[in-house]
């Protein structure tokens, strides 16, 4: 044999042992940096075989389990999420790593109650609703467990609303987007799918916090608009966040007959009664208003100013007869047991945090007299309340070095409670029959 034919074979052989070997399949083993996986498999560097890939989700979903050390449990889907586990897997989905030890488990939205058959197109149902979902930097008070399970109990309690409007949602609720099931995925999944992005500064500024509004619709919308607060006390949190006012403008049609409505959220300045407070709270309604008048919309639409006012009517009544006033407005007259929106004595969540706090009701949906007017109206107070007590890592308006959800089970979670209401507000159902 030539010199030349035995550098060809040698060559040949070399390269059969450096190319990756092929036709692997799911059990076969494998070496993680030359052997290709197939049959819809993949490479196990710390097992050292072929692994199936995940089979594709039939609801929103999130992984939990962080890899390297993979030491959540499959009931924790259930227990703190109130979601249904689904399949585990050493490696998950989108290329994530992989486990070293145990597997991460995939948590699946439940199945939506199904939603009411919607009311006559000039009735209107609009639920406000503060959740209560400061950052994990901030405070760490369930923020997770609790926002997961509030759009499908929402749906629940209120089957036939046509309207969300959402305040303190800072995060997004649930997981975030980046980890694949946040309020959005769940409310679209419960059958909310026309959504407003969160009120927010248009350049985004680490420095400040996002307005934490943003109203979900059963109904397509056909306009959004924000404004930022301009008057504030900057010597409070509220300085440090794009608090506001969001708009949408939505059209409800039933039986082929249409209705257009002009919904706002807001979140007025937090804290303290003084008159200081007061007054600037009358200057964000002023605003409210002009913003509204800017929008120019038809005297015969409807207008509806919802939210978090954070204006006492039980202490101060006179407060929020002033800001009705500077928004031409009308507050429905109140039905219901509930006589407040946020008490220490009617929910555990205030109980919790804030026990000596007065009852008080703060949360609004009331309708601009300028405006086609209701000939029906009425605003109740709603606890929402999960079945069963949530178990969550408990450490309320400390700072967190860590910055991110801790499990109640975890060892950085020093102290735990159980509640059962899903914020420290109830929500407002207002309700509306126009001519």
């Amino acid at each position: 044999m030539s010199s030349t034919w035995l550098a060809l074979l040698c060559l040949g052989a070399l390269f059969l042992l450096i190319i990756p070997s092929y036709g692997q399949g799911p059990g076969d083993e494998c070496e993680y940096e030359w052997d290709i996986c197939v049959n819809n498999s993949e490479c196990n560097p710390y097992a050292g075989i072929c692994v199936a890939d995940v089979p594709v989700a039939t609801r929103p979903f999130v992984w939990i389990g962080d890899d390297p050390v993979c030491d959540r449990q499959t009931t924790d889907c259930q227990t703190y999420f109130d979601l249904d586990y689904d399949v585990s897997h050493p490696q998950g989905e989108f290329s994530t790593g992989w486990c070293a030890s145990g597997t991460k488990h995939r948590c699946l939205s439940k199945v939506p109650p199904p939603l009411g058959a919607p009311s006559p197109a000039n009735q209107l149902q609009v639920v406000t609703y503060n959740v209560a979902e400061r950052d994990h930097s901030v405070s760490m008070d369930g923020q997770r467990e609790r926002t997961c399970r509030i759009p499908r109990k929402l749906v629940e309690l209120f089957p036939e609303a046509d309207v969300f409007v959402f305040q303190e949602a800072f995060m997004g609720g649930c997981w975030d987007s980046l980890e694949g099931l946040d309020f959005r995925d769940l409310l679209f999944h419960n059958g909310f799918q026309h959504i407003t992005e969160t009120v927010d500064f248009e350049i985004d500024d680490p420095t400040i916090e996002n307005g934490g509004i943003f109203v979900a619709s059963r109904w397509p919308i056909m306009a959004i608009e924000q404004h930022i607060f301009e008057n504030y006390v900057d010597i409070e949190a509220d300085s440090l966040a794009a608090k506001g006012i969001g708009y949408a403008q939505i059209e409800k049609t039933v039986n082929d007959v249409s209705r257009i409505y002009n919904i706002f959220g807001t979140h007025m300045q937090a804290w303290d009664d003084t008159e200081e407070y007061d007054t600037v709270r009358e200057q964000q309604a002023q605003e409210m208003f002009d913003f509204a008048a800017g929008l120019g919309i038809s005297a015969s639409e409807p207008v509806i100013f919802s939210g978090d006012f954070n204006a006492d009517r039980n202490v101060k009544p006179g407060h929020m007869a002033n800001i009705a006033a500077i928004l031409q407005s009308t507050q429905p007259a109140t039905v219901g047991a509930l006589n407040v929106t946020y008490d220490p004595q009617t929910n555990d969540f205030v109980n919790a945090a804030y026990p000596n706090n007065p009852r008080s009701w703060l949360d609004y949906v009331i309708y601009s007299n300028n405006h086609l007017v209701p000939s029906q109206s009425s605003m109740q107070a709603v606890a929402i309340t999960s079945d069963q007590p949530v178990t969550m890592c408990w450490c309320f308006n400390c700072p967190s070095l860590i910055g991110d959800y801790v499990f109640p089970n975890d060892p950085d979670c020093a102290e735990t409670k159980q509640l059962t209401h899903l914020s420290d507000h109830h929500a407002v159902l207002g309700q509306f029959t126009f001519p």
